[in-house]
């Protein structure tokens, strides 16, 4: 309804002009049948109607004080909305709203503000619309508000109110909204809400009260939000909330209740949303809530129940419950009956053994959450039937083995977190496009397995096309494997790591950076991750980018045989790929020593031809055949012409 009026005096405000000849001339302008108009244009913003509201221009023109003079000058008599929130004001004169007679809507939320004068507000009768909040008021009057009786919505929380009269609001009878969270209220008189028998929205959480009386919300029976969060409560008598037939929120968490009287809200039938976190509650009697069966959100965090088996056997169309961090032991708490339930969270108990049979009632559940708890195993079936779940929490407790079904039925799952477990392997499916649900396998976006002891981490393929590495089709975007006992990575995993948009947090480990563990990763994702060795010990210390100088006949090798499909048949180990090299040098070594003996043959054969064929004087007095020895005679070395030294020459260039 609210909403309706609001629409209703928008469209008036559209039309609320005055006209000059045929002309439209904005409330705050100054108008003349023979002039332009006259507009503080710093100050005002037009829209396509012609309809204004003060700017930013206005919060820049005032300083500290809001002042009769902030609006003279022009024609306000007829300005509906004003929002002046965070200018720095500190203070408002008695006489600052003066010629605002018409306005509605009045925002002075987040500034200085420390008091309220009584005559502040007297000549804006027509207020609907007042916003305070988050101001520095110490006390508020009855009298500011006194003229105010058409004041449908008040906001005065955050400031430093510590105490309200009785009549504060006696004229605001048609107050429909009302908050006064998040001051330092200690008391609140019962007669304090007594007029406001429209009210249907109150908030007074982040306050000091220490009780509430019977009689206080008596008059108040149009409620349908009421908020006591964040106070020193320590007991609400049953009979408190007898007239809030229509109630619909209620929220008394973060208070100092140990009880909840099986009778307190026997009369609000309608209520969906109910909180009482952050108490001390111990117990809570199955009679407690049997008349709350329209309940769609419960709220028992950080309380110390224990749970009874039909606590909550009337609350069927229940959807959102938490019972985190209390005193539960049993994986089964009375939930049996909450067939429509979408979010249970059981985090931070004592449950040591999950009941498989939870999963077989709360077919709908799209979030659960056993984080924090002591279990250690599971069965591998017991989510099988959460056919719905999306979210799924099983972080810090003790499991140390996860089998790779445990998942698989899970089509709908997109967040998984194991994380602070004791978990030493664990796989997860992968699917190629088109066949995750002929294969019922589960395609988690998100997965958090940080802070187990993890040393083998691997992606199976479940497809008819084992082979077909092209159409391989992730669904996995964010993987979580720091502080694990990492060493190496399998193919499948780089080939994810590899694609566009994933992201992997792979910090924390003792990776092995030899060729074997690490070969096949570093070519495919050394421009995306850098990781530090740990092993062998020599490398200890230094970035994986060591494995392409390290293993360079193995990376060669890899990227050199392109037309392979298969990656893994080029994995070829460290002490394999030493003893092949040492072969081939061996074998290198002979054959360059068999080239070089025969070319040395050659190289003499040619020599000594080239000797006998050349053209040299013989003596005849030189032995031969059948002749006498007698000794040739010799020429000095100057005395060889230039052709002999030529040919000589000739004969070694050749040679060498």
């Amino acid at each position: 309804m609210l909403d309706v009026v609001f629409v209703l005096v928008c469209v008036f405000v559209t039309g609320q002009q005055s006209t000059v000849g045929e002309r439209l001339c904005p409330s705050v302008c100054l108008c003349d049948t023979e002039a332009p108009p006259v507009c503080p244009h710093h100050l005002i913003q037009e829209t396509y109607t012609g309809t204004e509201t003060f700017a930013q221009g206005l919060k820049e023109q005032i300083t500290g004080e809001l002042k009769y003079d902030s609006f003279s000058g022009w024609k306000t008599s007829s300005l509906l909305y004003i929002n002046i929130s965070s200018s720095n004001i500190d203070s408002i004169s008695e006489d600052a709203l003066t010629n605002l007679s018409h306005i509605w809507y009045l925002n002075l939320s987040n500034n200085k503000i420390s008091k309220i004068h009584p005559g502040t507000f007297r000549h804006n009768r027509d207020l609907w619309w007042l916003l305070l909040c988050r101001n520095s008021i110490a006390d508020i009057d009855p009298s500011p508000f006194q003229n105010q009786t058409t004041l449908r919505h008040l906001d005065i929380s955050g400031n430093k109110i510590r105490s309200l009269k009785a009549d504060t609001f006696k004229y605001n009878r048609n107050l429909v909204w009302l908050s006064l969270a998040n001051n330092m209220i200690a008391d609140i008189d019962p007669s304090t809400f007594k007029y406001q028998d429209r009210l249907d929205h109150l908030d007074i959480s982040g306050n000091g009260i220490l009780s509430i009386k019977p009689d206080t919300f008596n008059f108040n029976r149009r409620l349908i939000w009421l908020s006591l969060a964040v106070n020193k409560i320590s007991d609400i008598h049953n009979s408190t909330f007898q007239n809030q037939r229509a109630l619909h929120n209620l929220d008394i968490s973060d208070n100092k209740l140990t009880r909840i009287h099986p009778d307190t809200l026997q009369y609000n039938w309608y209520l969906q949303w109910l909180s009482v976190a952050n108490n001390n509650i111990a117990d809570i009697d199955q009679q407690t809530f049997r008349n709350q069966t329209e309940l769609r959100h419960l709220d028992m965090t950080q309380n110390s129940v224990s749970m009874k088996p039909d606590m909550l056997y009337y609350n069927r169309k229940l959807t959102w419950l938490s019972l985190a961090k209390n005193n539960i032991d049993v994986g089964q708490p009375a939930v049996a009956n909450q067939t429509t339930l979408q979010h249970l969270d059981l985090s931070r108990n004592r449950i040591s053994v999950v009941n498989s049979s939870v999963c077989s009632t709360l077919t709908q559940l799209q979030t659960l959450i056993l984080s924090d708890n002591q279990l250690t195993l599971f069965d591998s079936q017991y989510f099988s039937k959460c056919r719905n779940l999306q979210y799924l929490s099983l972080a810090g407790n003790n499991i140390s083995a996860v089998d790779s079904e445990t998942f698989r039925a899970l089509e709908q799952l997109h967040q998984l977190d194991l994380s602070s477990n004791n978990i030493k392997e664990l796989s997860l499916f992968y699917h190629l496009a088109g066949d995750r649900r002929a294969y019922r396998v589960s395609a988690p976006t998100y997965v958090n397995l940080a802070g187990n002891a993890i040393k083998s981490f691997k992606l199976v393929q479940q497809s008819r096309y084992e082979n077909d590495m092209s159409a391989i089709k992730f669904e996995l975007k964010f993987l979580d494997l720091t502080s694990n006992r990492l060493d190496s990575l399998n193919d499948m995993t780089a080939t994810w790591l590899e694609q566009l948009g994933v992201i992997a947090k792979l910090t924390g480990n003792p990776w092995n950076c030899n060729c074997s563990a690490l070969g096949e990763a570093w070519r495919k994702l050394k421009h995306k991750l850098t990781l530090n060795c740990t092993s062998p010990e020599h490398l200890s210390g230094r970035t994986w980018d060591v494995v392409g100088t390290w293993c360079p006949d193995r990376i060669t090798a890899v990227e050199s045989d392109t037309d392979n499909s298969n990656l893994n048949t080029l994995s070829v180990n460290d002490r394999k790929g030493s003893s092949y090299m040492k072969t081939i040098l061996i074998v290198i070594g002979v054959v360059a020593g068999c080239i070089l003996v025969a070319g040395a043959i050659v190289l003499v054969v040619l020599v000594k031809k080239l000797r006998d064929s050349s053209d040299v004087p013989q003596n005849d007095n030189v032995y031969g055949p059948g002749s006498s020895y007698e000794k040739a005679p010799t020429r000095p070395l100057m005395e060889l012409d230039s052709t002999s030294v030529c040919e000589t020459e000739s004969i070694y260039e050749t040679v060498t």
